[in-house]
């Protein structure tokens, strides 16, 4: 128990006691017993990204990437490589981060895999984008998103991509389009009930208070004063609700620095205190410098110059320990101009001296990086110069060996062609050789069968006739038979038709069918029969093709009077990109899955395996007591 109180005790030293929500969350993962329930604990801080210091963004999600990989969670190994890129952008690591997101293969995956984290992951590109001033390319890769997000109808993409996309207008100085973009993302975010949409309502709401804010001092009739007011105080509220932290400082120095202006001086005070204490808690220097600024200039606007210049120390403070060298000027140039209007003039002779060798150092820097800038271009010129030189010796050694192997070449070629025109030759000969064997054969089977089988065949339907003359007791069998004899008869005759040629028309074969069709209106008069349609005009298929297409319509056709019971059989046709032919019948239907896994299917697999055998498909579509579709996709 000692034990277990020394460990809860130094995770509550290590967070800093930070806020409730992520201290509930870490005690969790502090707690669990198995590596699975330490990983869903650490996940749960996803939401706190943005209130969470980079420290321990990589203290816990490296931990997290550890666990997945032992646990083979391929899915967690993704979040949790993205949370540990945030935090390295958040302390300035963007050339690292973009490398790294482009390089990555864990974060190469595809949409339908994570469609949340892939608009993440890529959002945080654009986001290194902006940071590097590249805003162009970064609003480019916006737009392309929203507009894949809204093929999705993915409305959390489509909003958090909106706020970014009003961010990069505002940068660019295009206010109107960036508060459009934002209203337009409340539209989609605030009807939402799933909290993964909370943070970014809030965040747009602190964009549009910021917005209405910059405008208050333009603004003679307080309509943009109010407005801002609205959403500043919703920003404060929603924050504390939901427990979006990051943005509650924001809010709270809005708030500050316009109540300093109204002259509230203890509310203001009060809003700058917590929201420095905030940025403590979540670690980021730049933003607690900035709001430290902020307050210096409202202490100042109300002329506790004293006050302002303990403000300002604390910042130069923050500036030496984090060495965030961008922000010296500023503060130092306050606080050179606060100990003016204090009236101290030797502390102002001394800031003024500062800033000035401040600027001189930045300068300096500034000019270290441009010579550094000019030598590197330089270094890089030189060397393009020597390997274009290599180049082009290279290039007149190439010119002397091409001219040597042209003539070779040439030689070569026309050998080829010479060579390769022969043996086309030959292979046509040779393919008019074997179409004429082919073509004899044919012929030769097609009167073999139509002299015996024939034969045969017209024997058994005179037979059954005349036996129905003196039995009437096989009235049934003989009325079998006689269905039998026609159809081996009309097989005969749909065989000896295709084996005539190798090739037939299209409209040949449609017309065999509407022959077929006619005749079946004939042998069964109580069933409606209708074939419509046109068939592709001037197209060759084979002939062995046009029996197999022939053979599965009678089929369909067959089952739907023998098994279906039909009232109404349609055969229609219909010549796009395809040729395809349709059997539709108003008979009882059945269950597909049932009757193929059945012992009765053989018809169905006899179609299939003559679409197969002729190179196009078959698809069957039935239900009980809906009646049956049968249809051919034949590419032509």
């Amino acid at each position: 128990r000692f034990l277990y109180i020394i460990i809860l005790s130094s995770v509550a030293l290590a967070s800093q006691a930070q806020f409730p929500s992520i201290d509930i969350v870490r005690e969790k993962a502090v707690r669990a017993s198995t590596p699975k329930a330490e990983l869903d604990a650490i996940m749960e801080l996803v939401p706190f990204r943005n209130s969470l210091n980079a420290d321990t963004v990589n203290r816990y999600f490296s931990r997290a990437k550890e666990l997945a990989l032992r646990l083979t969670d391929r899915k967690r190994m993704r979040w949790a490589e993205y949370m540990l890129l945030s935090g390295e952008l958040t302390k300035g690591g963007t050339d690292s981060v973009l490398l790294k997101l482009r390089s990555n293969a864990l974060l190469q995956f595809e949409k339908g895999e994570d469609q949340e984290l892939y608009y993440k992951v890529r959002l945080l590109e654009a986001n290194v984008l902006n940071r590097t001033n590249d805003r162009a390319k970064a609003l480019d890769l916006q737009l392309a998103l929203y507009e894949e997000a809204e093929k999705d109808n993915d409305l959390l993409a489509q909003s958090y991509l909106l706020n970014y996309i009003g961010a990069s207008y505002l940068n660019s100085g295009q206010t109107e389009q960036a508060r459009s973009s934002w209203f337009e993302a409340l539209r989609l975010a605030e009807p939402a009930a799933d909290n993964k949409f909370r943070e970014i309502q809030i965040t747009l709401y602190s964009n549009l208070a910021l917005f209405y804010f910059q405008q208050i001092s333009t603004d003679s009739s307080g309509k943009k004063a109010d407005s801002f007011q609205l959403y500043n105080n919703k920003v404060i509220q929603e924050s504390r609700y939901h427990s979006v932290y990051w943005l509650l400082p924001v809010a709270l120095s809005y708030r500050g620095e316009y109540s300093g202006y109204k002259g509230m001086r203890k509310e203001g005070e009060a809003d700058f205190k917590e929201a420095i204490e905030i940025r403590r808690k979540i670690g980021d220097p730049l933003y607690t410098i900035n709001d430290l600024f902020r307050m210096a200039g409202f202490y100042s606007f109300l002329k506790e110059y004293d006050s302002a210049i303990e403000v300002l120390q604390e910042a130069m403070k923050v500036i030496k320990e984090a060495h965030i060298n961008e922000a010296l000027l500023r503060v130092s140039g306050l606080l050179s101009y606060v100990y003016k209007q204090k009236g101290d003039y030797k502390s102002y002779s001394t800031a003024l001296e500062q800033f000035i060798l401040d600027a001189d150092t930045a300068m300096r820097l500034n000019a270290a990086d441009k010579i550094n800038e000019i030598t590197t271009r330089y270094d890089l010129q030189k060397k393009e110069t020597v390997i274009a030189r290599q180049k082009l010796e290279l290039a007149e050694r190439t010119i002397y060996l091409v001219g040597a192997f042209f003539l070779l070449a040439l030689a070569i070629t026309v050998f080829y062609f010479y060579f390769k025109g022969y043996k086309r030759k030959q292979k046509l000969q040779s393919a008019a050789a074997v179409a004429e064997a082919e073509n004899k054969e044919r012929r030769r089977i097609s009167a073999e069968l139509h002299d015996n089988m024939g034969v045969h065949a017209n024997a058994i339907l005179h037979n059954t006739s005349l036996l129905g003359t003196d039995y009437v007791r096989n009235e049934q069998l003989i009325h079998n038979l006689q269905d039998t004899a026609k159809e081996m008869l009309g097989s005969l005759r749909e065989t000896v038709w295709a084996l005539k040629s190798a090739d037939v028309t299209c409209a040949e074969t449609w017309l065999r069918l509407v022959n077929f069709i006619q005749q079946s209106k004939r042998n069964f008069q109580d069933i409606h029969f209708e074939i419509s349609g046109t068939p592709p005009e001037g197209i060759m298929i084979t002939s062995v093709r046009a029996l197999h297409i022939i053979m599965v319509v009678k089929e369909a056709v067959a089952n739907a009077i023998k098994h279906g019971g039909a009232g109404s059989i349609a055969v229609t046709g219909q010549y796009t990109n395809s040729w395809l032919i349709a059997v539709t019948d108003n008979g009882k239907g059945f269950d597909v899955d049932k009757q193929q896994s059945g012992s009765e299917s053989n018809g169905l697999l006899n179609m299939k395996d003559r679409a197969e055998a002729g190179g196009f498909t078959v698809a069957l579509s039935s239900k009980p007591g809906e009646g049956t579709l049968i249809s051919l996709q034949i590419p032509v």
